[in-house]
């Protein structure tokens, strides 16, 4: 009897029954968490579908743990037909088949060759569920360029090597080739275009359910290869497909119309889901709840039970869960007068770890205990110490299990999972039940502290207080490395939290004894290895203050035997200086002496005598030739007239005598004339040697002041590094204080 969900059913059955484009869809999302009734409503539909006659072929495929890798399920898809209404028509999987026995023998000749490439294929090719697929999506390429080069050393098959590098391509179109020689008559071409021109296509239900464990690869399969080579993929382009009866440019989905339903936990409305966004315009989504009290009611009146007796139990122990309402009813018909709570903890537990790797139950297992929680209250609990944030970033995309709070990094798990998961932990061991409660105790201890920071701070800062007293240019930047200017930006932000003197910080202690004790949780056993970190840190700071103290004294000390040998040469430049100085002046001396003896000797050679006496001379016998003319007017006769003539005649003659004697003194002395051009020559000379003088009088000035600058840099520095060692004497005190 159906009273719930059957408004699901009858949505999908319209949806599948419907024509593409009109009231149909191509492909039903049938999601839910756990208990919800997928598998249930997935057989109703199935009822409907092969009463109805909707498919020519209905293929059912519930996840079993041997499928492992996409060939063994492109194969077990169709191991399970549920809905034939031809006869003489059955699916062979001849090349889907025939795919996984090669992909086997590959695998199988890549493991006798190289065992770590065999490896790392097994890795990276076997079937993931949604997160870990996405996940290792994120860390590396699952094929890469060197690993097909190594492939193609070892199978030298150009087919083999495309399986392996294109599997689900491969796989996709195999899986379409089987469809086609299963089901229509390619090997008769008359009956072929008697089928093409009939205008019917064969009808195909493929119907996945419960494929959670593997949801992530098949998921991409489906959107990137098997539902196009369904759809509008020509058959020209697949790889291995050609048939003389078939047109090449013939698209699949006009020879079939093949469906899918696809049921699991995961939402299938998510932002990463492939096939969804690929495929939304051809698809609809089908949400499952828990069911109400009403439809408690009527379950508990199907089953012949006493609402009255069992109604409160039904819905305060179940929720609405029809997976568990399942279990107590069972337990109600063997006689149980007390439910066993015990297997419906186990039995519940083990249907919300369907499709969980081992390392993600645990993950489960630790926050059930934690009413809501972010990264911090994972990294509590020992196994997620390393993985904390894979283990994070699990429950955020985990929405059957956790759901974020809003406006806040927070998760926290579904009721349902926490009880049943916690309630299954205390009955299989007291002891890891007393643990995890006593972590989840020591976390919620800590909330106050970790609501004041966010992640980043909280991490930069708990990890600082490790350190005691620290400075920055060492004990950080060696603690912190690469995130050593993150921790800088951060002490500075929150510089209320330590005290700090000349050149060493510390945490207050208030604070520092806070993060301690979370450390003491988060870092678990490598709390004492911290610990031992920061000691060898101290050590190594104390090291390098002691080293760079000696080099400045030794840098002191060169220094000094610098500024000594510049004092030398300073003194060496003054006296040198004094000497050339002394040689200058003696040089001017003597150039004033012989400019002097120049000056002197012209006197004595002087010309102007010889030339006025000979005017006078000239002027005399002009005045004594004409004297009658000239005197004729001043005297009357002539005595006097030849008295002035006679006496001009004199004055002639002596001024004559006198020009010669001057001029026989200046030419007839040949020694003279060589002493006065000597002078010269010397005069020149001495101010060529009084300029190389005063040139290198400067060149030496200039040489000892730059002596002189240089002593008093030297000491400049001298003094900025005895300054510096009493800072490194001053830190290195604060540090031992």
């Amino acid at each position: 009897m159906v009273f719930y969900h059957r408004d699901i059913i009858h949505k999908a059955i319209d949806s599948l029954s419907g024509n593409i484009g009109e009231s149909g869809r191509r492909i039903v999302f049938i999601n839910g968490n756990f208990g919800t009734g997928k598998t249930f409503i997935v057989d109703e539909i199935i009822k409907f579908l092969v009463a109805d006659e909707v498919f020519d072929d209905i293929f059912k495929y519930s996840a079993t743990p041997d499928v492992k890798f996409l060939p063994e399920f492109a194969n077990a898809i169709f191991r399970e037909s549920v809905g034939s209404n031809r006869e003489n028509e059955v699916f062979h999987a001849m090349e889907t088949k025939y795919n996984l026995v090669r992909f086997n023998n590959i695998i199988t000749t890549i493991r006798e060759y190289d065992p770590k490439l065999f490896t790392y294929i097994i890795s990276n090719y076997s079937l993931l569920n949604k997160f870990d697929f996405h996940w290792k999506k994120k860390q590396n390429s699952p094929v890469n360029a060197d690993m097909i080069f190594k492939i193609r050393e070892i199978i030298k098959s150009k087919d083999d090597q495309i399986l392996l590098e294109k599997p689900g391509r491969m796989c996709a179109e195999s899986v379409v080739v089987d469809l086609i020689t299963s089901y229509l008559p390619i090997n008769d071409k008359l009956l072929f275009d008697d089928y093409m021109q009939s205008g019917k296509k064969k009808s195909i239900a493929i119907i996945i359910d419960g494929y959670d464990g593997f949801s992530g690869s098949v998921d991409d399969w489906l959107a990137e290869d098997f539902i196009p080579a369904c759809t509008d993929m020509k058959l020209s382009k697949f790889i291995h497909f050609e048939n003389p009866t078939v047109a090449s440019d013939l698209q699949v989905n006009h020879i079939f119309d093949i469906r899918f339903v696809l049921s699991g936990r995961f939402s299938f409305c998510r932002e990463g889901n492939a096939v969804l966004n690929k495929h939304k315009d051809d698809s609809i989504l089908l949400s499952l709840k828990e069911v109400d009290s009403e439809n408690i009611l009527q379950y508990l009146l199907a089953e012949e039970l006493s609402p009255e007796e069992y109604h409160w139990d039904f819905e305060s122990i179940a929720g609405g869960n029809l997976y568990i309402m399942s279990i107590l009813t069972e337990s109600i018909k063997i006689g149980s007068i007390n439910f066993d709570m015990f297997r419906i903890y186990q039995l519940v537990e083990e249907k919300i770890f369907i499709g969980h790797t081992e390392q993600q139950r645990d993950w489960i297992r630790c926050a059930a205990f934690l009413d809501e929680f972010d990264i911090w209250g994972l990294r509590c609990f020992p196994s997620m110490t390393e993985n904390y944030n894979e283990a994070y970033d699990f429950f955020l995309n985990s929405e059957n299990l956790a759901c974020q709070i809003q406006n806040s990094n927070k998760i926290t798990l579904h009721l349902q999972v926490k009880e049943f998961v916690r309630g299954s932990i205390k009955v299989l061991s007291e002891s890891l039940f007393k643990e995890y409660c006593k972590i989840r105790d020591k976390y919620h201890s800590f909330s106050e502290l970790l609501e004041k920071y966010d992640t980043n701070e909280c991490d930069i800062l708990r990890n600082i207080a490790y350190l005691n007293r620290f400075d920055i240019d060492f004990t950080i930047r060696k603690a912190f490395l690469y995130e050593s200017e993150n921790a800088i930006k951060i002490i500075n932000k929150h510089s209320k939290l330590f005290d700090k003197k000349e050149f060493i910080y510390r945490m207050k202690s208030d604070i520092a004894s806070e993060f301690l004790e979370f450390n003491k949780v988060i870092d678990n056993i490598r709390f004492d290895e911290k610990l031992e970190t920061i000691k060898e840190i101290n050590i190594l700071n104390k090291e390098n203050i002691e080293n760079k103290r000696l080099k400045k004294k030794a840098k002191i000390e060169s220094i000094k035997s610098q500024i000594n040998k510049s004092h030398d040469e300073s003194d060496d430049g003054k006296t040198l200086f004094d000497d050339v100085q002394n040689e200058y002046i003696e040089v001017e001396n003597r150039l004033i002496e012989q400019r002097k003896k120049k000056d002197d000797f012209s006197q004595k050679n002087n010309q102007k005598p010889v030339i006025t006496l000979s005017a006078a001379s000239a002027i005399f016998i002009i005045l004594s030739i004409f004297a009658e003319v000239i005197f004729e007017g001043f005297f009357k006769h002539d005595t006097t007239i030849n008295l002035v003539r006679k006496i001009l005649i004199t004055m002639s003659g002596i001024t004559i005598i006198s020009g010669v004697y001057y001029y026989m003194k200046g030419t007839v002395s040949g020694r003279g004339k060589i002493e006065y051009e000597e002078s010269l020559i010397e005069i020149d000379e001495l101010k060529k040697l009084k300029k190389e003088l005063f040139a290198d009088l400067e060149k030496i000035k200039s040489n000892f002041e730059v002596a002189d600058k240089s002593i008093e840099e030297l000491s400049s520095i001298i003094d900025s590094l005895i300054n510096e060692i009493k800072s490194l004497d001053k830190k290195e005190k604060e540090l031992n204080i």
